[in-house]
């Protein structure tokens, strides 16, 4: 399957939002407290969308756009070979 994903940055560390919101059908907005340096936002975005779907992270993988805010992230599906 693969969704799109809109990042957001949350400076506020007791924000009210929900890490993951679903927009739309494939949409989703995540929000993620880590600095985008040195991959660090990338990791919590895909550790947030393996919780999310109840996946494990190594099931994730953003397969456009790894430096922009809007991204294509595929998560495998363990029942199709």
């Amino acid at each position: 399957m693969i969704i799109e994903v809109e990042v957001s940055f949350s400076k506020n560390k007791n924000n009210f939002y929900s890490d993951v919101e679903r927009l739309k059908e494939g949409k989703f907005l995540v929000y993620v407290k880590s600095p985008p340096k040195n991959r660090k936002a990338n990791k919590e975005l895909i550790y947030k969308i393996a919780k999310y779907f109840k996946k494990k992270e190594s099931d994730i993988k953003i397969i456009s756009n790894t430096r922009g805010r809007k991204k294509k992230i595929l998560i495998k599906d363990e029942n199709k070979k």
